[in-house]
């Protein structure tokens, strides 16, 4: 076992994962080869796979307290959370005073939705113990997703009082209000970028975070300079090639509409609100949660999981037994309403799927100024996906790409799409509003229109902040105070746009 854990340590996986598999097939029953084969399998990116040998290692040991934390751990980024709850449950129960299952079990808790039982946990974990910071900035996030910007901001105080150089608490300080030209913080996120000079993640985010804050002030050519210094250190790898042939194979395996039996005569109904990030999705998500008739449940990443692979042709016959797997997998509070939203913006590649699954779905597709949309997602430091938004030739890219998957979708489907302005929703909301609840076939709600929401509901998006505002139409046409930026998008998008003509 040494030399595989020295093998995983140097990151050297396919030689670990040999070893493990040479060790199983000599002794089938060995707990650390099953968890190491787990562990490696998990960061090859082969996720069913490690979650069998993570089962199969809590079968073969279910009394080792640091087995389970560490299992739990995994279970926990494959997604398998109730699992990794049971997990890191046992491990509690032989290790009760352990902060770092406790602090585990919270953010596993805060995946499933149940942040008021993870905050207990999280305010158990003292100064004194090591994830004190990482616990202070969890509570942070949790605050600020339900609206509370002053906890919050006090919270990565927090964590900066610990730390002056932890970043991502700066970074997540700055998305909790606007700032004030004169303000402390101005001066201090420009001593923390020159004295990280040679650190590259935190430069990263101290350069976003300037940017955020000279926006704020009015500041817009200094703001384009951090973007551009910001966006330019971002290693992200946007494959122009791989997003063209999955818009060629779409458009071959969906050539006409295939509608399957209707799942959704019998159970909720799901709408699916589409659209490039920031083009206004969670402002409608918003606005129609407070509808009696709609639930939403956020970004959920079922879609993805069960279609990910947009190369094989899809199996009409299996359309039912996924529309039945999605059901099956939403949160048991999804039966409480008659519609549920699922805001994943991204499904918008999946509408064949969608209509095939569920030929009764709605589909809101969220429309914006592609100008906006670009300028938005560029001042954004994603923590994970969207490669595209760090570069304005990717961004102009994907944004045509988009627009050519979406025409195709609505040649198929227009009766079940609705395009959805956005500077029309914020110019006269109960217009929009009525569009909408006429497109789902619901009665109007006087609550739904209403222009400085008071929502209870956690919002994990990037917009948390801008949708709990009364709603204000100042961000359209954002991208005339970015003339540098609009200009070389601009150019981008009409040479892919008049190529693909």
């Amino acid at each position: 076992m040494k030399e595989i854990s020295s093998l995983i340590k140097r990151g050297d996986f396919s030689a670990a994962e040999s070893l493990c598999r040479q060790q199983l097939e000599r002794q089938p029953g060995d707990i650390p080869a099953h968890f190491f084969l787990a562990f490696i399998l998990w960061r090859r990116n082969q996720p069913e796979t490690a979650l069998k040998y993570c089962r199969q290692t809590l079968a073969l040991n279910p009394d080792n307290a640091g087995l389970l934390s560490d299992l739990g751990n995994i279970l926990r980024e494959l997604g398998a959370y109730t699992e990794a709850l049971a997990a890191l449950d046992q491990s509690l129960q032989l290790r009760p005073d352990h902060s770092g299952t406790r602090y585990n079990r919270a953010l596993v808790l805060d995946a499933l939705g149940r942040e008021q039982e993870a905050l207990p946990l999280i305010d158990s974990i003292g100064p004194e113990e090591p994830l004190f910071q990482k616990a202070r900035y969890l509570r942070g996030t949790i605050r600020q997703g339900f609206g509370d910007m002053t906890g919050a901001e006090a919270d990565y105080l927090t964590c900066i009082e610990a730390d002056a150089g932890d970043y991502g608490a700066w970074y997540a300080l700055v998305s909790t209000r606007r700032f004030e030209p004169g303000e402390a913080i101005f001066s201090d996120l420009k001593k923390q970028l020159a004295e990280n000079s040679g650190d590259n993640s935190a430069r990263q985010h101290y350069l976003f975070a300037l940017a955020k804050i000279h926006d704020d002030a009015g500041d817009y050519e200094t703001a384009t300079d951090y973007l551009l210094e910001a966006n330019r250190l971002v290693n992200a790898r946007y494959d122009k090639q791989k997003i063209e042939k999955r818009l060629q194979q779409l458009c071959s395996h969906f050539p006409a509409a295939r509608p399957q039996k209707d799942l959704a005569s019998t159970r909720m109904q799901p709408v699916f609100i589409v659209g490039l990030p920031r083009s206004g999705s969670t402002l409608v998500e918003t606005l129609l949660d407070r509808h009696p008739d709609i639930m939403a449940l956020g970004e959920l990443e079922i879609l993805p999981r069960l279609i990910s692979d947009f190369s094989r042709p899809p199996d009409f016959q299996e359309m039912a037994d996924l529309g039945t797997r999605y059901l099956d997998e939403l949160p048991d509070k999804a039966s409480q309403s008659a519609l549920v939203l699922d805001k994943m913006p991204e499904n918008f590649w999946r509408l064949g799927y969608i209509q095939a699954m569920f030929p009764g779905a709605r589909i809101i597709h969220c429309l914006r100024d592609v100008r906006d949309v670009a300028i938005s997602n560029f001042f954004k430091l994603y923590t994970k996906g969207n490669s595209f938004a760090y570069s304005l030739d990717s961004l102009a890219h994907y944004t045509a790409c988009h627009q050519a998957i979406m025409k195709h979708w609505l040649s198929l489907m227009p009766d079940r799409i609705l395009q959805l302005d956005y500077a029309s929703l914020v110019g006269d909301p109960d217009r929009s509003i009525r569009e909408i609840m006429a497109f789902l076939g619901l009665d109007w709600h006087e609550a739904v229109p209403e222009t400085a929401p008071q929502d209870k509901r956690r919002i994990r998006t990037a917009s948390n902040w801008q949708v709990r505002q009364k709603i204000y139409t100042t961000a359209i046409d954002r991208w005339k105070r970015y003339p540098r930026l609009e200009k070389e998008f601009t150019a981008y998008y009409r040479s892919f746009s008049e190529a693909r003509a």
